[in-house]
């Protein structure tokens, strides 16, 4: 198994009052990029987990474990959802949807 593939961990900011303004305001997003090995989901995990062919959906696999939280994951700067997170043994997996 390759950990070929480039990826960004996306956790937005919190919104923080400015008063001058009396607006709130977004900080940028903190990213983190890892290199992960990617798969499709398939046809079957697809239609058994979201009832849907036709989800791009995906299995990202780190190597190591990630416990720091995050929003939604870039690939090629597309932006993916995260349906679930699994730790395992000492790795992280992340199923994934692609966001419309």
């Amino acid at each position: 198994m390759r950990y070929d593939k480039l990826i960004e961990l996306v956790k937005n900011g919190e919104q923080i009052y400015n008063e001058i303004t009396g607006d709130w305001e977004l900080p940028d997003p903190q990213s983190e990029e890892v290199y992960a090995n990617i798969t499709d989901l398939g046809t079957n995990q697809s239609n058994l987990l979201f009832q849907d062919l036709n989800i791009d959906g995906k299995v990202i696999r780190l190597k190591q474990a990630y416990k720091k939280p995050i929003d939604y994951i870039l690939i090629d700067g597309k932006e993916f959802l995260i349906n679930k997170r699994q730790l395992v043994k000492n790795k992280t997996v992340f199923i994934v949807t692609a966001k419309h």
